[in-house]
């Protein structure tokens, strides 16, 4: 994660089990859309090398913009993106999925 995102200022963080969120502050979402696809490139490409044998790794990801006038706080904020995960997970088809706040009900799709 850390070859991807190395921005000074960007920081990456475990949320609990196999999830990990990175804050990436002055970023929009194109460009934070922008790197979740690069590190899920990466990831697919490099796969995990364990005792010789290199192992293939898939990941989904929630991309989402705080938005203070519709979060109001972080606990709010990661709800959001978490359902924009777990949506992503429920579906088995897109490697990204974004939570905004403006698009239906709070969750759009993109395509890559």
């Amino acid at each position: 994660m850390r070859k991807v995102f190395r921005r000074d200022g960007d920081s990456l963080l475990r949320l609990g089990g196999e999830a990990f969120g990175v804050l990436l502050p002055g970023t929009t979402l194109a460009q934070a859309c922008d790197l979740a696809e690069h590190f899920r490139q990466e990831l697919a490409t490099e796969g995990l090398l364990l005792a010789g044998q290199r192992l293939e790794l898939t990941t989904i990801l929630g991309v989402g913009c705080f938005s203070s006038s519709h979060d109001g706080d972080a606990d709010a904020f990661f709800k959001r993106v978490d359902g924009a995960l777990y949506r992503a997970k429920r579906e088995g088809q897109l490697p990204l999925n974004t939570a905004l706040p403006e698009a239906h009900g709070g969750f759009s799709r993109l395509l890559f």
